[in-house]
């Protein structure tokens, strides 16, 4: 579970919880439950489906059940703010590792090129 990962492993990375291949979001409130307790106990990341018919726009049902959690104390501002900044460093990470590479794989490419072509006989 993800309070194990957290709390007894001490698992500090992003978590992700993936609701894609759940059913429809209007189906019982599962999402709202669902979504609230993922973020609560440590997820930061939540993947949900997108559709057009707002009875199945699990996006809208997620982000209006965690604001609705917020407001009445279910779920702090400050585990909302730490799924922020788990997100935001690994956004980071992932833009200095594509940076290093581009700069790498650029550096290579030069190198290359400055090469003398050397035929041999």
């Amino acid at each position: 579970s993800i309070r194990m990962l957290r709390e007894d492993l001490g698992f500090s990375g992003v978590i992700v919880v993936s609701f894609l291949a759940s059913p429809s979001a209007a189906d019982d409130g599962w999402l709202e439950k669902a979504s609230v307790e993922a973020v609560s106990t440590g997820a930061d990341l939540l993947l949900v489906k997108s559709s057009p018919k707002a009875d199945d726009d699990q996006v809208s049902v997620a982000a209006k059940a965690l604001k609705d959690a917020t407001v009445s104390g279910q779920l702090t501002r400050e585990r909302l703010n730490a799924a922020n900044a788990n997100v935001d460093g690994l956004r980071r990470r992932m833009e200095a590792t594509l940076e290093a590479r581009r700069k790498r794989d650029f550096s290579t490419t030069r190198n290359e090129s400055a090469q003398p072509n050397v035929k041999s006989n």
